[in-house]
């Protein structure tokens, strides 16, 4: 995705499948000039029809990893890994 509008609509559709949304950092690092910021984290909350799943309100947690491109304060670009696959065939087990 590119943009602020994009990015928010994306967001606002994550937000709209996943009640009582928790990120929790386990560790993150940045270099010397703060330019680049990455982190590891854990995702938890209930599935209401994350991954295109039934809404069973059934607990999730997923982990994952982030590094950020920030200039001028702002952030410029983000690359996410997340444990998607896994979390997906869990929403799946009865």
């Amino acid at each position: 995705m590119s943009g602020r509008d994009q990015f928010q609509h994306w967001m606002q559709q994550f937000l709209d499948h996943v009640n009582d949304l928790h990120v929790n950092p386990v560790e993150s690092f940045q270099n010397e000039d703060g330019t680049r910021v990455t982190s590891r984290w854990v995702l938890t909350g209930t599935n209401n029809g994350m991954l295109g799943t039934e809404p069973t309100g059934k607990p999730i947690a997923m982990t994952g990893t982030a590094v950020w491109s920030v200039a001028d304060g702002k952030l410029q670009h983000g690359w996410v890994e997340q444990a998607s696959y896994e979390l997906y065939h869990s929403l799946l087990e009865k």
